[in-house]
């Protein structure tokens, strides 16, 4: 009954989870566009060119916000 469904759920479930932690672990550590990110995810701070590029939204926000405290 249950036990014979539970090992190959159980295995398939492990292979799946194996597979998602290795690619997170490349993603996070390894890849070399994540460079970025996790520095600004240690310290905080992110280059221009980054915000740019991946959060348009919140840099345009920052840039009217510099610009109304230059006038």
């Amino acid at each position: 009954g249950l036990v014979r469904w539970a090992y190959p759920v159980h295995d398939l479930s492990m292979f799946l989870m194996t597979a998602a932690v290795i690619g997170h672990m490349y993603l996070g550590l390894l890849h070399p566009d994540s460079k970025a990110a996790m520095s600004g995810m240690l310290n905080g701070y992110v280059s221009t060119k980054f915000a740019r590029a991946h959060h348009a939204q919140w840099y345009e926000r920052l840039e009217k916000e510099q610009s109304e405290r230059d006038e």
